[in-house]
C-alpha cells in the first residue's frame, strides 16, 4: 500500500502493475514493475483566434509544453479560454479542446479550437424613470461603461449583473 500510494502521488504516474514472484531456490521475492508514466505535452496550440493573440491567450492556460498531460485539465483550460474571450466581450465564443497522443514517444499535442463570434460593444448606457438623482450620478456606481477613447465599452454580461446589484443597493440607503 505504501508503494501505491507513493507511486500514485507523483504527477508523471499514469498507472502500474506490480506482480510479486519467488525466484531460486531460496524463495527470493522479486516484484516486478511495469509502469506507464503521464504523457509530456510536446505542444500546445491555439487556432481559430483572429481578433486576440496567441501569446496573450496562451498566458491564460494552465498547461505548456512540457507539462505533465492532465486529461481534466483539458476541459477547465478551456474553460479559461472562453472566460478570458467572455471578459473581453466576445459572449458567444466557444472554444474545443482536442490532443493527439503520439504513442511512440508518449508525448501530447494539445489543440483549443477556438470560435470567437463578434465582440459586442456598449455604445450608450440610458437611465429610464429615474427622478432625485442624475444619469451622471448613476454612471458613477456602473462598472459598465460605454465605448469611448478612453474605454473599450466591452459588453462583460456578468459586470451587467453586478451592475444591477450596486443600483439597487444605492436606492435601498
Amino acid at each position: 500500500n505504501e508503494i501505491t500510494d507513493l507511486l500514485y502521488s507523483q504527477n508523471w504516474m499514469e498507472w502500474f502493475i506490480a506482480e510479486a514472484n519467488t525466484e531460486g531456490e531460496e524463495m527470493n521475492l522479486v516484484i516486478d514493475f511495469e509502469v506507464h508514466e503521464t504523457p509530456y505535452v510536446n505542444s500546445v496550440n491555439i487556432v481559430g483566434n483572429n481578433k486576440i493573440r496567441s501569446s496573450a491567450l496562451s498566458e491564460v492556460l494552465d498547461i505548456s509544453k512540457g507539462d505533465f498531460f492532465n486529461y481534466t485539465a483539458l476541459g477547465s483550460n478551456a474553460i479559461l479560454l472562453e472566460n478570458d474571450y467572455l471578459s473581453k466581450g466576445y459572449r458567444d465564443v466557444t472554444v474545443e479542446p482536442s490532443y493527439e497522443l503520439d504513442e511512440a514517444t508518449n508525448r501530447v499535442s494539445v489543440k483549443f479550437d477556438v470560435n470567437e463570434g463578434k465582440q459586442y460593444k456598449v455604445r450608450e448606457i440610458l437611465f429610464e424613470n429615474i427622478s432625485g438623482v442624475s444619469a451622471k450620478e448613476l454612471n458613477k456606481l456602473l462598472k459598465t461603461k460605454a465605448k469611448s477613447f478612453f474605454n473599450a465599452g466591452n459588453l462583460v454580461e456578468s459586470t451587467i449583473y453586478e451592475d444591477e446589484a450596486s443600483i439597487i443597493s444605492y436606492y435601498a440607503t
